[in-house]
């Protein structure tokens, strides 16, 4: 009996792409659009520090937050504009900030946002440097439910 062939996947749904605005993550902000389906949507999360947390201590709680507040502004402002220049056409993007552990806080989106697939940069400076990526990208791919895709940096 013949079997119905199953149709070519024509991308994923939902990717999350972590950006640190290094050249690294905007090849990676490149091919999370270039693998993102027609209606999908591009994820892109940028990880602040949890001012809150770190700062308690030295602020009164209210201070922290407001300062939290405006550093969170700022932030998805910056990741918009930057985004902006890298996207073309008319991929959906949707921009996310985390404060924390960068590791963490991409893991928590990844499955808030229901991801299907994560792309990072790497930062090594040489092929070999590869081999032992950075604690985010370990951690996350160590963690992850979803694959995750590594993007070197462009090589001159």
């Amino acid at each position: 009996m013949y079997k119905k062939k199953q149709p070519l996947m024509k991308g994923f749904d939902r990717v999350l792409v972590s950006v640190d605005f290094s050249s690294a993550s905007r090849l990676a902000v490149q091919l999370a659009q270039s693998i993102v389906s027609a209606n999908g949507v591009v994820y892109a999360i940028h990880v602040i520090p949890n001012i809150v947390s770190d700062a308690k201590v030295y602020i009164k709680d209210s201070g922290a937050k407001a300062l939290q507040d405006r550093i969170s502004k700022e932030a998805i402002y910056k990741l918009s504009k930057w985004t902006d220049k890298i996207v073309t056409g008319k991929s959906n993007v949707e921009y996310v900030i985390g404060a924390g552990d960068p590791a963490s806080e991409i893991i928590k989106a990844s499955k808030s946002k229901g991801a299907h697939i994560i792309v990072m940069g790497v930062h090594g400076k040489k092929r070999s440097d590869l081999g032992i990526m950075g604690s985010t990208v370990d951690k996350v791919i160590r963690i992850s439910d979803c694959p995750v895709i590594c993007v070197p940096p462009e090589r001159v």
